[in-house]
């Protein structure tokens, strides 16, 4: 594909926030340190964690509405991550796809379409979610679908009802001052074709996976999980993808297992062994969201060019991250700064 005007005009508007940053940060990276985290004990191998994800019915599924087969271009990474809230702890309540629709999905819509920072009080409660979704005794556990139904009605915060892993009763006052998160509802992807899942990521779509978990996957801790083996005592559970990297050929996922399980809470989980766990993927639908446009691949041998022609001009030494690669314009680019002036 060639660039056009505009592809132009967006490159040089990206090459001139990466040059100025850099000016601007005398030398050093465009974007400021994080401060590391204190230091996690993980849980001791063996740990069992609670699940509790009821799958849907057939009949329940095939009415769902189903998002067509994504086609276009998919980037080589997409990286959702900073809209979402640390990693929680279901403890020893099957609860588990409360955590993932409620606390982890829905609270990616607070972030970007409210511009609300993610606070107790500005996160779905869990245990509200749960109580109100559930059906009949706690040991059965929800579905996702159950859990979308009762979000349609609203629900109260983590900061007014704090989470507890025990059966509740929600009282018809809490019911009626739970008016804030509502959804719409949602629909169903092919859970088999995992390019499907990345599309929906690559347009800014968090989906929710119903995987079918093993001993091994609560033994994760770090790296890209892989699924070596079949076992009788597989659970149903409810997680949130929040990115992909086919450098690492593994979906970054959220878990409610706490913060000393997998990285942090977090898991990045092979491809293949998604293929062989996943049994159903959803996306909610939230009123004042719209999906980004499928990104539009850049022909990088043109776009040499035309960072040539800047190098020419600037003391900026702009580079490619990937090698020559297709991708989008964004993430191609990487600067060093060796001057304070400009070239004449």
């Amino acid at each position: 594909m060639h660039l056009t005007a505009e592809d132009r005009s967006r490159v040089l508007n990206a090459i001139a926030v990466v040059v100025v940053n850099v000016i601007f940060a005398g030398g050093a990276s465009a974007q400021s340190p994080t401060a590391e985290e204190p230091p996690e004990t993980p849980d001791p191998l063996g740990t069992h964690y609670a699940t509790g994800l009821k799958l849907m019915s057939t009949a329940e599924t095939r009415g769902l509405p189903e998002l067509p087969t994504f086609r276009a271009f998919l980037p080589e990474t997409a990286d959702l991550s900073s809209r979402f809230p640390l990693p929680g702890d279901q403890g020893g309540l099957g609860s588990c796809a409360s955590w993932a629709v409620g606390y982890a999905a829905r609270s990616y819509y607070t972030s970007t379409i409210e511009g609300k920072k993610l606070i107790p009080a500005t996160i779905v409660s869990p245990s509200y979610l749960f109580n109100r979704a559930r059906s009949g005794s706690c040991e059965n556990g929800s579905s996702l679908s159950a859990n979308v139904y009762a979000l349609k009605d609203g629900a109260v915060s983590l900061a007014q009802h704090p989470y507890a892993d025990k059966c509740e009763t929600i009282l018809p006052e809490e019911i009626g001052r739970a008016t804030n998160f509502k959804v719409q509802g949602l629909s169903r992807l092919d859970a088999t074709k995992i390019d499907d899942v990345k599309g929906r990521l690559a347009q800014g779509e968090p989906v929710i996976l119903s995987l079918q978990v093993l001993p091994s996957f609560e033994n994760y801790r770090g790296g890209v999980y892989e699924l070596s083996s079949t076992s009788s005592e597989a659970a149903n559970h409810g997680v949130v993808a929040i990115g992909y990297d086919d450098r690492r050929q593994a979906l970054h996922i959220i878990n409610s297992w706490g913060r000393k399980w997998g990285e942090r809470g977090f898991m990045w989980l092979s491809y293949d062994a998604y293929a062989k766990m996943a049994e159903e993927a959803v996306v909610l639908h939230v009123a004042g969201f719209k999906p980004s446009p499928p990104v539009q691949p850049i022909d990088t041998s043109e776009l040499s060019q035309l960072i040539a022609e800047i190098n020419t001009r600037t003391c900026a030494n702009l580079t490619f991250h990937q090698d020559g690669k297709q991708s989008s314009y964004p993430d191609l680019l990487a600067a060093t700064w060796t001057s304070n002036a400009w070239r004449t």
